[in-house]
């Protein structure tokens, strides 16, 4: 009741405008994850200047809305992809990119962004167009709890024991209360998989029954 609840408001607070709507109401559908990136570049084409361009991203279980906002609870539609027709990518390849667009003039003498970038190819859009968007997290951890929510796409998903067979376990030494509504309180002595390390000090974790998939931030 409470997630359809939540459904019919954001419905309201979502404008589709030339965009073709899409019906987000529905007991099967629930929200992952919200929140405001900076957007790099779009349709090919690199944001430059000195003003940044933000997008506001809706992701729910099923599909994934990318918006402009508005007002504190008004957002313009820009396009939408169903979780299943998309791919992530953090490679090399979209930093060497913005930097030999930085060098050849593209993007100017500034720098389009000293944040951490990532990129979402859509195979169909709203519109069955096959599109491109990089976008960019204040903070490795941000951008870490993006990737990780962007292909999890599932509540509470399950590894089996093949993907984490191998994995190192730790044990935490020091308690951690949650910062964000994505991460997860952990307590002194309990014991994570560690999935993947970012930079020495940032953690995806997931308890060894497989079920909690989630970033956490070491502090030393």
């Amino acid at each position: 009741m409470e997630r359809t609840e939540q459904m019919y408001t954001l419905q309201t607070q979502l404008e589709f405008g030339k965009i073709k709507p899409f019906p987000l109401i529905s007991a099967s559908r629930w929200l992952l994850k919200r929140g405001e990136l900076v957007l790099v570049e779009e349709a090919g084409i690199f944001r430059k200047g000195f003003g940044k361009t933000f997008c506001y991203l809706f992701l729910f279980n099923d599909v994934l809305i990318i918006t402009k906002k508005k007002s504190e609870d008004s957002y313009i539609v820009t396009d939408y992809v169903k979780t299943d027709q998309y791919e992530v990518d953090l490679t090399d390849d979209v930093d060497n990119q913005i930097s030999m667009s930085s060098k050849t003039g593209t993007l100017g003498t500034r720098s389009p962004t000293g944040q951490f970038l990532f990129q979402i190819t859509m195979r169909k859009n709203s519109e069955g167009r096959r599109e491109q968007i990089v976008l960019a997290a204040d903070t490795l951890s941000d951008r870490a709890r993006w990737i990780t929510a962007l292909e999890v796409k599932e509540e509470n998903k399950r590894y089996s024991r093949s993907k984490t067979a191998g994995l190192r376990q730790v044990e935490i030494t020091k308690a951690y209360m949650a910062k964000q509504p994505d991460e997860v309180s952990l307590q002194q002595a309990d014991v994570v998989l560690v999935l993947q390390e970012e930079d020495g000090n940032t953690y995806i974790l997931t308890n060894t029954d497989g079920f909690l998939h989630i970033v956490y931030q070491l502090t030393h």
